[in-house]
């Protein structure tokens, strides 16, 4: 995955990228057990494998098991609160799994972290399903590694078949992660189908309009102390589970385009902002706003087999037998 800086104010905001990045290969991945310090995690976490014993000049036969054991170890399972349950054991997340060990992704994970990426700052994420993967599997790194504020620091939204539409998360050392698509009325997804009726909570702020007036900016998300089973479509300032969150020039947004049939006027709802911010501080009218990034769509996460192919009800359902060829 690319991650294309548009403004860039501050060293650590790239380290950051650099995470969700990395976090791009885990999106299916999963972890057995929980690790109890960050430094054990990392150790456990990285994949490296021993040099394995070897007798008379061939790998031995305990050493391949223990090998095979080692890579088949999961980064994390369903005890991870934010974990997407429907993603997990299949063929795709054990070969993601692995491939996450292999890439370092991982030790880029926990070095941000550690160099003091998200110490203080508010990390938004404004996508569709994929990059609600990629926070997933971020927030539950960072669980695995015992990174959260703590056990309950964290509240979902318009919950369906174990998957949120909105997420917060509070980390060790004051950092928070949002899931938050439609923040800043800058991007739509799910316009149709099961979204229909319905859609993730909503606020009346507009960023672009804050831009031209050269406001800060705000989105409405939930309370992590708000009820755990509830959720809301639109913000009301009288109801006590909401609240407004402003973004400061610590704070980094990422905007994705998504693969749904928003995605061209997403794509020009970003540049537009994008522009507006850069004609700002070019004139020396920024009153603090977050970093903004723009990152690539990753290739669609449904259910697979190992050699790219849909199982048998997607293929049914989304008309082909194989993965695409590539994605725009």
């Amino acid at each position: 995955l690319d991650i294309i800086e548009i403004q860039s104010t501050m060293k650590n905001s790239m380290k950051v990228a650099l995470a969700l990045a990395a976090l791009c290969f885990l999106s299916s991945s999963i972890v057995k057990d929980a690790i109890s310090t960050p430094s054990e995690a990392r150790r456990e976490l990285s994949g490296k494998p021993k040099k394995p014993h070897r007798v008379g000049g061939k790998l031995g036969k305990s050493a391949k098991q223990n090998q095979q054991q080692q890579d088949d170890q999961p980064l994390y399972d369903e005890t991870c609160p934010l974990a997407l349950v429907n993603y997990l054991n299949d063929a795709a997340s054990r070969d993601s799994n692995k491939f996450a060990k292999e890439s370092g992704a991982l030790e880029k994970v926990h070095e941000g972290f550690d160099a003091g990426a998200f110490e203080g700052r508010k990390v938004v994420v404004a996508g569709d399903s994929t990059y609600r993967t990629v926070v997933s599997s971020l927030s539950c790194l960072f669980h695995v590694a015992g990174r959260w504020k703590s056990e309950d620091s964290y509240k979902v939204g318009l919950n369906f078949g174990e998957l949120f539409y909105d997420a917060r998360l509070l980390l060790q050392g004051g950092g928070e992660i949002f899931f938050a698509p439609l923040a800043g009325a800058v991007t739509a997804f799910w316009t149709g189908g099961l979204l229909a009726e319905v859609h993730p909570l909503r606020g009346q702020e507009d960023w672009y309009q804050s831009c031209q007036d050269r406001k800060p900016f705000y989105f409405a998300h939930y309370k992590v102390e708000a009820p755990k089973g509830e959720w809301f479509e639109d913000y009301s300032p009288d109801n006590p589970s909401l609240e407004m969150i402003e973004l400061g020039k610590k704070d980094v947004v990422f905007f994705q385009g998504g693969h749904h049939n928003s995605r061209k006027q997403n794509l020009l709802n970003i540049n537009r902002l994008m522009q507006c911010v850069k004609d700002a501080k070019a004139k020396g009218e920024d009153p603090g706003w977050p970093t903004l990034h723009y990152v690539r769509s990753t290739p669609q996460h449904f259910p697979g087999k190992s050699d790219g192919g849909y199982v048998a009800e997607n293929k049914e359902k989304y008309g082909k037998s194989k993965c695409l060829d590539y994605i725009v």
